[in-house]
């Protein structure tokens, strides 16, 4: 007997589901659009790996290089080259690669959505992101996720001295997994330690304007008003003690993006994937994927 494929093994339950995905994603765009942004492209192939997510490597005659595993930096790129146009609200919607294992919140090709914009701060785009799954609720068939909350960091109780740890030390991301998987409500936790993740403009000596958005202790998202300060950006890829012949894509965006010389300017990622298994109560994220080649069964 011929196997059947993918699509001929699905419940009726689930092919309704992969459908809500699609009219998700039509839902966040329209919204979007409705809100003065402008779909833009970003490239799906980089000339050097991501220095937070490295990449897969793929190789070829014309093409060497990495998947797609960041979009944010090329959505500041845009307000960069957008700038004498006056284009102040961008966004792009396409997959990440990231060579992770399979779990619940974790597949190795999935959707991610970018989006910046200029002249405002990081608390502008999380109000846009609440309004946004506010928005598109219906479209998944939900009335209410819980209500919405905001706390600092240092609220949730973390133990770590940041005064003397590395950016992103392995035991204090550690900790910020424990603390947040907690949270049930969808939370945004706020002022962000200097050391956790990429560079931010300074709230104080040890905080920073970036948030994440966690919906049932699940990572949905990160937003931060980014670092344009040529002299405190550069200072801050000096501590990293980045090769820059190996990231060639770190120094391109530092070059970028030390233009704007201190002008405001802020990005966010969702990761809709994870969103839409949020929404439509599913159980992975393997479920919103249609046609899933890997992660076995």
């Amino acid at each position: 007997m011929e196997k059947m494929t993918w699509e001929l093994r699905l419940t009726t339950k689930e092919k309704e589901n992969l459908v809500k995905v699609q009219e998700l994603r039509k839902a966040i765009r329209n919204f979007l659009e409705r809100q003065g942004f402008l779909e833009v492209n970003i490239p799906v192939i980089f000339p050097s790996k991501s220095l937070l997510y490295g990449g897969i490597p793929i190789s070829g005659q014309i093409i060497n290089g990495y998947l797609c595993a960041v979009m944010t930096p090329f959505i500041r790129r845009w307000l960069v080259l957008g700038k004498e146009l006056n284009l102040s609200r961008v966004y792009f919607i396409g997959e990440c690669f990231r060579d992770e294992e399979v779990d619940q919140d974790h597949y190795p090709v999935f959707e991610n959505l970018a989006m910046g914009v200029r002249y405002e701060d990081y608390r502008f785009l999380m109000k846009l992101i609440q309004e946004m799954v506010l928005d598109v609720l219906k479209t998944a068939g939900q009335k209410d996720i819980g209500e919405w909350q905001c706390i600092p960091y240092f609220q949730l109780g973390s133990k770590t001295d940041f005064a003397n740890i590395r950016t992103n030390n392995e035991k204090t991301l550690k900790e910020y997994s424990e603390l947040t998987a907690v949270l049930s409500r969808p939370t945004f936790v706020t002022e962000l330690p200097m050391q956790l993740f990429g560079p931010a403009r300074k709230i104080s000596q040890y905080t920073k304007e970036r948030a994440e958005l966690f919906i049932r202790g699940i990572e949905i998202g990160n937003i931060s008003t980014f670092l344009t300060d040529a002299e405190e950006l550069l200072q801050w890829y000096q501590e990293q003690d980045i090769d820059f012949s190996q990231y060639l894509l770190e120094k391109e965006h530092l070059d970028s993006v030390s233009t704007l010389n201190g002008e405001l300017v802020t990005t966010g990622a969702i990761g809709l994937s994870r969103l839409y298994m949020v929404l439509l109560g599913l159980n992975t994220i393997k479920e919103t994927v249609p046609f899933p080649y890997f992660g076995g069964d």
